[in-house]
């Protein structure tokens, strides 16, 4: 796939009205660092020369480049995709758009220098890398659309993206929604992949999520340097939760926990429920702590009032008619009147 190199719509401005550009200048450091480590692994001080070919270098970046990028657009899928679902990076994408540029000359191919892209240009480049995926997805589709068709339609999604904001932040001076911070969760730390594959683990990190009233709270948690994951036991989440109450992040869950009853609460289809929200009746939240908790994700704009109502009429949709469920189906009937009445009366 050849894209021409007209100017795209993704830029640093861009990025930061879709509330991603930390993410994204992260992203550029992680690659920039990897490539740059791996051409001094292959520069030979004495010849003043690359003992490797620019093919062999690009090649052996492949692996930490497309695990990095896999979990940028994974976390951001909406954004460049309109889809929760991740598509991967292929090898040949790298290959093909390399996040890497070198100054050399022809006559002598091992005499070459490695050029950092600067951001502007890794911007656009995480556009094109975007489009060449659903490039590929619409390939095994069958789809008949060209590669600048797809191209063109990413960058003008952007485009209208960029207007919507700027005319949303003139009329109201705000940002566009949050992105709620994320954290994995384990009942045993010691049997996460990033431990067992002994990646490195960052010894001080800490995450700050809002508790129901707004207060910060700093949550110590583990991040994989290699795949970026942040995480924490369940017994040391326990010990933050007792001191400051629930707290506003999106529990993202290990697989192990996900058929345990004692951690149903956390319905992996709904996104409500992994941002905390449960009814059980045993350990379950008050029906205060419901209603506070959903306002604080309204108004921190961590949910849309349609994903709210969406994932409790699809819960009463599914369990409505079942009498083991006439408690749970009480709560979610009532925390739809409130949220609905919510809105209405403060015009959110």
């Amino acid at each position: 796939m050849e894209f021409v190199e007209a100017p795209c719509a993704a830029t640093p401005a861009f990025f930061t009205l879709a509330g991603i550009i930390d993410d994204v200048r992260t992203l550029h450091e992680s690659i920039m660092g990897t490539l740059n480590v791996r051409c001094e692994a292959h520069w030979d001080e004495k010849n003043r020369a690359f003992n490797s070919s620019l093919f062999a270098i690009v090649y052996e970046c492949k692996a930490p480049l497309k695990k990095l990028l896999n979990a940028f657009y994974g976390k951001h899928a909406k954004l460049f995709f309109d889809s929760e679902k991740q598509l991967f990076v292929a090898d040949k994408t790298l290959l093909k758009i390399p996040f890497i540029g070198f100054d050399y000359d022809e006559n002598r191919p091992l005499n070459f220098t490695f050029r950092r892209m600067e951001i502007d240009s890794f911007c656009a480049t995480l556009e094109r890398v975007a489009a060449e995926l659903l490039y590929y997805k619409a390939q095994r589709e069958k789809k008949t659309v060209t590669a600048e068709k797809v191209f063109e339609a990413l960058d003008e999604r952007f485009k209208r993206l960029e207007s919507i904001w700027k005319e949303q932040g003139d009329k109201a001076a705000s940002p566009p929604p949050r992105e709620c911070p994320k954290l994995y969760l384990y009942k045993n730390l010691l049997q996460v992949s990033c431990y067992k594959n002994h990646n490195v683990v960052a010894s001080s990190c800490d995450l700050e999520p809002a508790d129901l009233s707004g207060q910060t709270a700093h949550l110590p948690v583990h991040r994989c340097l290699t795949c970026g994951r942040i995480f924490i036991g369940w017994e040391s989440l326990k010990i933050f939760t007792k001191l400051h109450g629930l707290l506003l992040f999106e529990r993202l869950l290990d697989e192990s926990m996900a058929g345990d009853r004692d951690y149903e609460a956390f319905n992996l289809e709904s996104k409500l429920h992994r941002m905390g929200y449960n009814v059980r009746a045993d350990g379950g939240l008050s029906e205060r702590e419901r209603r506070d908790l959903l306002v604080s994700l309204l108004e921190n704009k961590y949910m849309s009032f349609l994903e709210i109502c969406g994932d409790i009429e699809n819960a009463i949709r599914l369990f409505e008619g079942r009498a083991t469920f006439e408690d749970a189906l009480w709560k979610w009937h009532e925390d739809l009147r409130f949220i609905n009445k919510y809105v209405l009366t403060h015009k959110v």
